[in-house]
């Protein structure tokens, strides 16, 4: 209790230091939704979340710096969950500064402190927030930022990093507070204009921080008579080199290559062990590539259209997705934070091919509304696992299924908007799919929001 309240005081602090001393501007959006489902189990869920922000201007263009403080916090619930009814969190504070360059060297400097958002160029590695501290510069030529943050003061609703048997059994346990203890750290160093052409190179590496004593040593353990559920450090680093930009006025693209590598713990054969086997740190291997086009149409209803192709190494020595590994180096591509894909199905991007199209039209634009529709087909590279129930273990079949999602946006006033979301799953099962036939049946979501802004 001592140490929730001292990261309430310290967040509180950030909050409203700045608060009451210059001129602020502030906002919300409230949403209420209502949604129904089938996938593992049926369901009917309601809910309701207020976003906010808060943001104060700390100089001017014409001082030694322009900047500004934020914040946004989330308040949250769900009908029918009495201990969940009201989450509150604090997604973001951030003091942000902006220094303008004397020369013609540097265009501006930016420096970021407080809760901020990780994102990598792709948006397929990491999407989450952490408390830590952010530098930018542009070059008349380039663009550079590097940022590093800490995990572990954020509250499990808003810290959804899963990356080892340890972070799995603190999300479960309702006793805990906080989220996994992790560092983060990115950087991307971009050149904008190559042949009229975008080149990035970017790094991301996230180190596990959760206390040895809760961990399973390297040392020999008998999985059979060991009560202790296992588990290890999980350390990982990813570098990414992504090409973008305009293969004509309409038509734009982006590709993006990535190798994975660090460590994870693997239950291995070990000729010196009395079991025959031990626990064991090996290197991690792994590949994650994709390509997206979009093309535009702003004459033809404000039509949209896109295709994208994702891949993701697998490895078939795995038993589970997470620490799964039983033999060799690992080649199991595992992201920091797991990206949206279909509405209906959506593993985390491992042992995964994702091939996608999708089209948007707004048919009457006067009126602010937008119909959308995308399609999807998912296989597994590899006859490892997925993380999604219901495959067939040790079979090699690779067709997972397909999807289809239809969604439609309409805003009524400037202030006030709704959004209907559905999709369809189809579970492929044998001879030619990897699902099991009993758990092969269609699967269905339907989502309902509305949303008022201020």
């Amino acid at each position: 209790m001592n140490s929730l309240f001292r990261h309430a005081v310290f967040l509180l602090g950030l909050f409203l230091v700045p608060v009451f001393a210059f001129t602020q501007e502030f906002g919300f959006d409230a949403t209420t939704s209502l949604g129904a489902s089938r996938t593992a189990n049926s369901s009917l869920n309601t809910g309701f979340r207020v976003d906010g922000w808060w943001k104060v201007p700390l100089g001017t263009s014409g001082s030694l710096f322009d900047g500004s403080a934020h914040t946004g916090f989330t308040l949250s619930g769900s009908v029918g969950d009495i201990e969940k009814a009201l989450l509150y969190d604090i997604d973001r504070i951030r003091l942000l500064f902006v220094i303008p360059s004397p020369g013609n060297d540097v265009k501006s400097l930016h420096i970021e402190f407080g809760r901020l958002s990780f994102q990598d160029a792709t948006g397929l590695i990491v999407s989450h927030p952490a408390d830590g501290a952010k530098l930018g510069a542009v070059f008349p030529l380039l663009k550079f930022n590097l940022q590093a943050g800490y995990t572990g003061l954020l509250m499990k609703s808003n810290n959804s990093i899963s990356l080892s048997l340890f972070d799995e059994q603190l999300l479960a346990d309702d006793s805990s507070f906080f989220g996994t203890s992790r560092i983060l750290v990115a950087g991307e160093l971009s050149i904008p204009k190559v042949f009229n052409q975008s080149v990035a190179l970017s790094f991301v590496a996230q180190q596990d921080l959760n206390p040895a004593d809760k961990l399973i040593p390297e040392w020999t353990i008998n999985p059979y008579t060991e009560t202790v559920p296992r588990g290890g450090r999980f350390n990982s680093q990813y570098t990414t080199l992504n090409l973008s930009g305009a293969l004509s006025a309409d038509l734009f693209y982006s590709s993006w290559f990535t190798l994975g590598s660090g460590r994870t713990l693997s239950w291995l054969e070990d000729q010196n062990s009395a079991t025959g086997f031990s626990y064991q740190y090996v290197q991690i291997q792994s590949v994650m590539t994709g390509f997206t086009l979009n093309y535009y149409r702003q004459e033809l209803f404000h039509s949209a259209f896109n295709i994208r192709f994702l891949y993701a190494s697998g490895d078939q020595d795995y038993s589970a997705v997470t620490e799964g590994n039983t033999g060799g180096n690992s080649t199991m591509f595992v992201p920091v934070t797991s990206a949206p894909f279909g509405l209906v199905f959506s593993p985390a991007l491992s042992n995964l091919m994702i091939a996608e199209f999708g089209g948007s039209i707004k048919p009457i634009p006067e009126k602010n509304l937008q119909t959308g529709l995308r399609l999807f087909a998912f296989f597994r590279p590899t006859s490892g696992p997925v993380a999604a129930s219901g495959l067939k273990a040790g079979e090699n079949s690779s067709l997972l299924g397909y999807e289809a999602d239809m969604y439609g946006n309409y805003r009524l006033y400037s202030d006030l908007g709704m959004s209907l979301n559905t999709g369809l799953f189809f579970p492929v099962s044998s001879p030619l799919g990897a699902f099991n036939k009993e758990d092969a049946g269609v699967q269905y979501s339907i989502q309902f929001a509305l949303t008022l802004g201020l």
